[in-house]
């Protein structure tokens, strides 16, 4: 049973006691079989019990739920802060440490079941307890410090801007404890010491190199490294090419930005049309209120004055034009967010209605308008209005 919910954690009554029942997958020794047995512990809401506080009721009256007395269950743990790594296991199916696993949490009722495993991809010594040696030996090969010459003061050490620092921060944070190889595919469970040097070394590893490579001190055994990471990761003549997470960000973007070049050539070609067809429009109307004009010319209208006019026109039809196409517009962004994109590829861009696109849109439209005029108006503006008063 996997539960997990502070909204639960929130509704017990404060001091009531309730029996939580846990499952823990044990383990003899080395290369023994596995067997399950299953424990009551009485937990309090609200007093912060975990898994490990769990763990201890049991090692003190190591009792199974069918009576039977058997040896307390071993497991490993340290701060009880989430910072050492060494109380990781899988608690209901998923790895994490076991100190921040509250009970409140993960069995709000009276007699929810918590199960408890080893990760799978160590080799078991005992129970709950597995050897992570391959893990730190991983980090031996790798040279995962910052080199010094002695314990001597040195100084300060060098500086760093505040994007490198956050960037580093993240990496820096890792603690060892497994979680990123109990769930990595690739790596697979290698009991022999002599072949943890073939052996996938795991994500745990590529950070750590990044975050003693991105160092100015810890980058001067940068190649070794590379080097030891490239024998692993990169066999024969393949090169080992580390991409930091913004370059990935970087060359994402890139990517996008060379798809939409045709997006963008084919609303620089939509312009185009529109322009022509408004442009053929004017001067369509031109010619069907040629009368209009030449009367208008005849009343004491000057030609620049009716060329402003016709320019004032085209002008607000390029307006109105902008502004019928704010909420089609709209439509269309929000029917591809939350319709279209999700289901052709199971994700969607953010939806965000910026209305500066949409203010910029309006003098572009006006100008667009105001260019379109220019021919149809020097061409009406240019006619002889006594011939179309005669021929009216």
């Amino acid at each position: 049973m996997v539960r997990e919910s502070n909204a639960n954690a929130m509704q017990l009554t404060p001091g009531a006691k309730r029996t939580v029942r846990l499952k823990i997958k044990r383990c003899d020794g080395p290369g023994k079989p596995s067997y399950w047995q299953s424990f009551d512990v009485k937990v309090a809401a609200g007093e912060g019990a975990n898994i490990i506080s769990a763990l201890q009721d049991i090692a003190a009256n190591p009792v199974t739920v069918d009576g039977q007395r058997t040896t307390p269950v071993v497991w490993d743990s340290g701060c009880l802060e989430e910072v050492c790594g060494s109380c990781t296991m899988v608690v209901n199916g998923h790895v994490r440490q076991s100190c921040s696993a509250l009970l409140d949490n993960l069995a709000p009722v009276d007699g929810d079941v918590v199960t408890l495993e080893p990760m799978s991809k160590f080799p078991v010594n005992r129970d709950l307890f597995v050897d992570r040696e391959r893990m730190f030996a991983t980090l031996r090969r790798l040279n995962a410090w910052v080199p010094i010459d002695g314990l001597y003061d040195l100084g300060k050490g060098p500086t760093e801007d505040p994007d490198t620092q956050q960037e580093r921060y993240v990496l820096s944070t890792c603690m060892t404890c497994g979680c990123c190889l109990e769930a990595c595919p690739q790596y697979e469970k290698e009991t022999d010491p002599a072949k943890w040097d073939e052996s996938f070394v795991g994500a745990f590893a590529i950070g750590q190199a990044d975050l003693f490579n991105t160092h100015e001190t810890g980058g001067r055994l940068k190649q070794k490294r590379l080097d030891e990471l490239s024998r692993r990761l990169a066999p024969g003549d393949q090169q080992l090419v580390l991409t930091r997470r913004h370059q990935v960000r970087d060359q994402t973007l890139a990517v996008f930005d060379r798809t939409f070049r045709v997006t963008w050539a084919l609303a620089i070609l939509v312009g185009l049309i529109a322009v022509v067809s408004l442009v053929s429009a004017l001067l369509a109307l031109g010619l069907e209120r040629r009368r209009e004009y030449a009367t208008l010319r005849a009343l004491g209208l000057t030609r620049s004055g009716l060329t402003a006019w016709i320019l004032l026109q085209t002008t607000g039809l390029s307006l109105i034009a902008a502004v019928l196409a704010v909420p089609i517009s709209a439509l269309i962004h929000v029917t591809l967010s939350l319709a279209v994109q999700p289901r052709a590829f199971g994700w969607s861009v953010p939806l965000s209605l910026d209305v500066t696109p949409w203010l910029a849109m309006l003098p572009l439209a006006a100008v667009a308008g105001l260019l379109a005029g220019l021919y149809p108006a020097w061409s009406i503006g240019r006619r002889d209005p006594a011939p179309q008063l005669r021929s009216a």
